[in-house]
């Protein structure tokens, strides 16, 4: 049994493309995460309207947060 565990440097670009299928299957918390990450242009470059479009799903499916964020880009 291997009771070490090793370390790897964090890799943004592996965060967004895990985050992305993870919403794409249907995770609620992932479709928030990932309407930020389009939102902040940090990892990939902004895209409101991408941002917009995840937060309407995750807002659908009663994620608060979003439907709040969804409603400051409405405004």
């Amino acid at each position: 049994m291997n009771l070490v565990g090793k370390v790897i440097p964090k890799d943004p670009l592996l965060s967004y493309i895990y985050t992305k299928k993870a919403a794409e299957l249907g995770l609620v918390e992932a479709m928030h995460n990932l309407a930020v990450i389009y939102l902040e242009g940090k990892i990939v470059n902004a895209h409101s309207f991408k941002a917009l479009s995840w937060f309407s799903r995750a807002a659908h499916f009663g994620f608060a947060h979003s439907a709040y964020n969804a409603a400051k880009l409405f405004m």
